[in-house]
């Protein structure tokens, strides 16, 4: 048993070089695969957020111009809800945009 693998010692080496090579070439192809749609969807988020935040101006406007005319107010709170549901569709936007950058750059330190 000894000797088959003393004799065979340069054939078990290629084989296992080989394997490693194998894996890490696998592993850097699944990171930078990992990078390449996580960076595509960044912009996607961000085209998002400016959506949204122009919505939640447009509120804003619409609320100081209507500060002029003698209204009953909103007696049930839409108009409020409306705007803070607005504002945490921002924020969650926001913190899955950070994610994604944090999940970049840990892929990025793990390439290196």
């Amino acid at each position: 048993m000894v000797d088959f693998f003393l004799n065979n010692l340069g054939v078990i080496k290629n084989i296992s070089l080989f394997l490693f090579s194998a894996v890490a070439l696998a592993g850097l192809v699944y990171v930078y695969v990992k990078i390449f749609i996580l960076a595509k969807k960044i912009p996607k988020i961000n085209k998002e957020i400016e959506t949204k935040q122009k919505e939640l101006d447009g509120k804003v406007i619409d609320g100081i111009r209507g500060c002029y005319e003698i209204t009953l107010g909103d007696p049930h709170g839409e108009e409020e809800r409306s705007k803070k549901r607005i504002e945490q569709e921002i924020e969650r936007l926001k913190r899955k945009k950070t994610c994604f950058l944090e999940e970049i750059s840990i892929y990025k330190i793990f390439k290196k």
